[in-house]
């Protein structure tokens, strides 16, 4: 893919588009998330703080209720009253006008032996608080805050109905005499619910809570989610003691719980899953005075939501950028890439011998150059072939004529000698009382057989002159290579040569002499039998060599093999007869077949190595029938 120019060219385009668009995503975008995730911090820790400021005044609000309220002269002297009193029905409409204008669940007075003397409610009169923590610490001099729990009796709940367990918080303090010595304690039992309202006066978003956490991870306040809490089933009526906050993916608390209750001051820019499975962004820090941590959690896909919306328009241009820049890569990259590749076509054509092909292209750039160039240099390469073809045409054809008069002039003193030679050899069988008969019938029978073999070598030479200018017509290679192979077959069977054909079928045609492709071919086969020992094999292989517009014809033996340094040599005459002097051939037969090969516009080459074997590969070109066009000129 990549050694095409069209590709490569296309790739480099898309890769320099895309450079600012992918330098925007991955250096930009992560700047712009991180400023939102700045902001996003910002706004959860400002939040944080303020809500953690107001729950520090309101508690601190109620301490210096009760500090005042245990200086007042009718707190302070409630033991001197009975519940008949006018001065302790004074009381108790006094305590009952603070709770009502300040929200409390009650108010109560007890003794400094925890029995509840005055009370907002009738029906804790007599109660004895003698152990609770509260009282204990009041009773020390100490404005105490007990932590959020379950409610020991019966108070009222948020829908106004009396419930056991209802989550509580009271405030307690020391009332004194006159000589400043503890008689007693006034305990506030305030509205966890009015606690409740205070963590939702500062606002965070559409899904920002913010929420008090006691030191065993249950939530003390109550969520803005409470509704949907109870329909996921985590808790029963409220949030507050009932709702822990456990990340339901690994069953622990959430990470920033668990970093609060360490007494940490911190956030998580990640995000985290909160007690709903859903991830948040968190604040939080811990407010040791009353054993509390403050969280401030926010969705992060409210925090990130515009992000988001940015990162699907980045997304969306980024494609349609792309689909409009390979649009445009593609249209480009074969405009301009076309000519190139046209051109690379033509050469690939020219190469493989088709010599009329010309780029033609007429613009007037560097490419139009670059053509005009390459059609120039490819008419004269034509030019130039057409004139050695001329050359060795004409050469061949001297050749040919000098070797069809070599042989003529030799073929009629060949054939008399031979016929002398016969007649005396007849002569001799008849004088069988000769004394020298034996001795006169060999020589002349070597004067024979040397005679032969030098028609042989004219037969040769006149085959050389017929190659010349041989008449061709379209051939069918695997039918000549049957033909051929049919002949020999008696031959191989006798040396028992395997011959092995792999024909292809789709093997175009060829323009050659048949006769003369017939001698060739059958030349390069008795030269591998020669070679061959017994049980060896003949491979002929014929295929389309479509890239080269060639047909090729392989010869492959396992015979002795030819040395390295003799092949440049072994189609020159009579060479053949120094490296295998036993051989029955003239030492003509691959010089002719190479001639003919290269006069029908092929080319020959050998492989070999000493010891496995030779392989002799023909390239025929194809034959290209001509159009009815072509036809019709040349008929006119």
């Amino acid at each position: 893919m990549f050694d095409s120019i069209r590709s490569r060219t296309i790739i480099l385009f898309l890769l320099f588009s895309g450079v600012p668009l992918l330098t925007t995503r991955l250096v930009g975008f992560p700047m712009i998330q991180k400023a939102f995730q700045a902001t996003g911090i910002r706004d959860l820790e400002s939040v944080g703080h303020k809500q953690g400021e107001l729950i520090s005044v309101w508690m601190k609000e109620r301490k210096a209720h009760v500090t005042v309220m245990a200086g007042e002269y009718l707190i302070n002297s409630f033991l001197r009253f009975n519940p008949g009193d006018k001065e302790y029905q004074e009381l108790t409409s006094q305590l009952q006008s603070i709770r009502d204008n300040f929200g409390y669940k009650e108010i109560s007075l007890a003794d400094d032996q925890g029995k509840i003397r005055v009370s907002t409610r009738e029906d804790l009169l007599g109660l004895s608080i003698a152990e609770s923590d509260y009282f204990q610490e009041a009773l020390k001099g100490n404005v105490f805050v007990t932590r959020v729990h379950p409610s020991a009796f019966p108070i009222q709940n948020e829908s106004g109905e009396m419930e056991r367990g209802v989550p509580t918080l009271l405030v307690s303090g020391p009332v004194r005499d006159d000589r400043q010595r503890v008689i007693g304690v006034v305990s506030l039992r305030v509205d966890v619910m009015a606690l409740s309202r205070e963590m939702c006066r500062v606002k965070l978003g559409g899904t920002g809570e913010t929420y008090l956490v006691d030191e065993n991870g249950y939530m003390i306040t109550e969520s803005r989610f409470a509704s949907t809490i109870r329909e996921m089933g985590l808790i029963k009526k409220r949030t507050a003691l009932e709702l822990k906050l456990v990340d339901p993916t690994t069953g622990q608390l959430t990470r920033g719980v668990q970093a609060c209750l360490k007494g940490e001051l911190g956030y998580d820019v990640e995000g985290y899953p909160d007690y709903r499975g859903v991830k948040v962004l968190g604040f939080w820090h811990w407010i040791p005075e009353y054993n509390w941590g403050l969280m401030s959690e926010i969705d992060v896909d409210e925090v990130y939501r515009d992000l988001y919306d940015l990162d699907r328009t980045l997304k969306a241009v980024a494609f349609a950028f792309v689909l409009v820049t390979v649009v445009v890569a593609v249209f480009l990259g074969r405009r301009l890439t076309a000519p190139i590749l046209h051109l690379t076509e033509v050469a690939r054509r020219m190469s493989s011998g088709d010599l009329h092909q010309r780029v033609g292209i007429s613009s007037k750039d560097e490419i139009g150059a670059l053509a005009e160039s390459f059609d120039t240099m490819a008419e004269t390469i034509e030019n130039n072939i057409k004139e050695m073809q001329q050359l060795h045409s004409q050469r061949m054809s001297t050749i040919g004529h000098l070797s069809n008069g070599i042989a003529h002039h030799l073929n009629n003193p060949l054939s008399g000698i031979n016929m002398c030679t016969d007649i005396l050899l007849n002569e001799l069988e008849k004088a069988k009382e000769c004394a020298h008969s034996g001795e006169f019938k060999s020589q002349l029978s070597r004067l024979k057989a040397t005679a032969q073999q030098l028609e042989s070598v004219m037969k040769g030479l006149l085959s050389i002159s017929r190659i010349s200018n041989p008449e061709k017509s379209p051939n069918v290679l695997n039918k000549l290579i049957e033909l051929i192979l049919n002949k020999v077959a008696n031959q191989s069977e006798a040396s028992s040569v395997q011959l092995i054909k792999e024909l292809s079928p789709t093997a175009p045609k060829v323009l050659g002499n048949p006769a003369q492709l017939e001698v060739a071919f059958m030349n390069l086969i008795s030269n591998a039998l020669d070679t061959l020992p017994r049980g060896g094999t003949l491979t002929v292989k014929t295929e389309h060599l479509a890239n080269e517009n060639k047909v090729g014809v392989t010869f492959t033996d396992t015979g002795s093999g030819i040395n390295k340094k003799d092949l440049p040599h072994l189609f020159d005459p009579y060479f053949i007869l120094k490296i295998r002097p036993s051989t029955r051939c003239t030492g003509l037969e691959l010089a002719l077949a190479q001639l003919t090969i290269q006069s029908h516009g092929g080319t020959i080459e050998a492989d070999s190595q000493e010891g496995r074997g030779t392989t002799f590969k023909v390239k025929l070109p194809v034959y290209k029938e001509a159009s009815p066009v072509e036809v019709s000129s040349r008929r006119l």
